[in-house]
């Protein structure tokens, strides 16, 4: 059956042939849907609009409705150009992913069939659809640009201080830095590193999708061999997310005036000597990632990308997490 997903029962040999099942008509059926839908979107902009009225009536009795139309119009702004960038992202490399695969000829992604709980002589067959999975790809890729919009708008004060905050004056002591630039940029700046990565992450997920429904049209047979477009096509999502995080380790040390490793809030002696060096590293490790990932675009090699991964997942756990937690422990505490 060419169903998007849809549970077929086999009724066994002993049931009564004038049995009967009725059903809406697919008129009925399809207004009660499409109403039910309304009704919950037109309770989720109700509900907003009457936010929205109280905070404006709110902020008029103390004279400061100006205030209230900028931050609304900073947050639709922001929420605006969240979603655009993202669905656009999201859509881009949804495009290239399927190019090499066919996802609108109805064929089977995931059919399997279960013997019905009740009665062992019927069975249940699931069956999702080509088009089943590219639907819920493309919705998969609006929820996420509308959550990611929604995380970008709520953080409206981060935009605001880093576009009009400025300087102190005074340096903090392990960096020399102005502590305007943790006040005002660095949050505004870890913002943008996390919506960069969430955004990699889900295209590469969409990118594993459409591979394993190649593969499974190819009639794959246990071995994993990629085509080249699709090869590039991660090494590209790689590179974009390795160098994001480089930026990421970067930012990294300026948070280390946060840190919570020694006794008190504040850059201890693990985290000055031993933290900042494994960031310094584990950045310079990822540009040299940057660099192994731009000579495997031309050449595409399987096994060097794994091992690359592998490699810097470890040397990740072991500098940043595991190395300043120990030397914290055996080190500094006894001493």
């Amino acid at each position: 059956m060419n169903a998007s997903a849809v549970e077929r029962i086999t009724p066994p040999e002993t049931e009564p042939s004038n049995h009967v099942r009725r059903a809406l008509p697919p008129s009925i059926g399809f207004l009660v849907r499409w109403g039910l839908f309304a009704l919950i979107a037109i309770a989720i902009v109700l509900s907003l609009v009457l936010g929205l009225v109280q905070k404006w009536l709110w902020m008029r009795q103390l004279n400061y409705e100006g205030i209230f139309w900028t931050l609304l119009s900073v947050q639709w702004g922001l929420f605006g150009v969240a979603l655009f960038v993202s669905i656009l992202y999201l859509g881009i490399n949804r495009r290239f992913a399927a190019t090499n695969i066919d996802m609108s000829d109805g064929s089977s992604f995931f059919s399997r069939a279960f013997r019905h709980p009740a009665d062992a002589s019927r069975t249940i067959n699931i069956e999702v659809s080509s088009k089943m999975l590219a639907f819920a790809i493309d919705a998969a890729t609006v929820v996420l640009s509308l959550l990611i919009a929604l995380s970008v708008s709520g953080q409206w004060d981060k935009y605001l201080r880093f576009r009009y905050g400025g300087s102190f004056g005074v340096a903090d002591p392990l960096f020399g830095v102005d502590l305007g630039f943790y006040v005002f940029r660095l949050p505004f700046y870890e913002m943008l590193q996390g919506s960069i990565t969430i955004l990699t992450i889900g295209a590469l997920a969409i990118l594993s999708l459409c591979t394993l429904f190649g593969m499974r049209q190819s009639k794959f047979t246990g071995k994993i061999t990629l085509r080249d477009g699709i090869a590039r096509h991660f090494i590209v999502l790689l590179f974009i997310l390795v160098a994001n995080f480089g930026w990421g380790f970067i930012l990294d040390h300026y948070e280390l005036v946060y840190s919570t490793l020694g006794v008190v809030h504040g850059a201890g002696y693990a985290a000055a000597h031993v933290t900042r060096v494994a960031l310094w590293v584990m950045t310079g490790a990822s540009a040299l990632a940057c660099v192994l990932l731009a000579f495997g675009f031309f050449r595409p090699r399987k096994k060097q990308v794994v091992t690359g991964i592998v490699t810097y997942v470890a040397l990740y756990l072991v500098g940043v997490v595991a190395l300043p937690y120990l030397f914290q422990t055996f080190v500094v505490k006894p001493n």
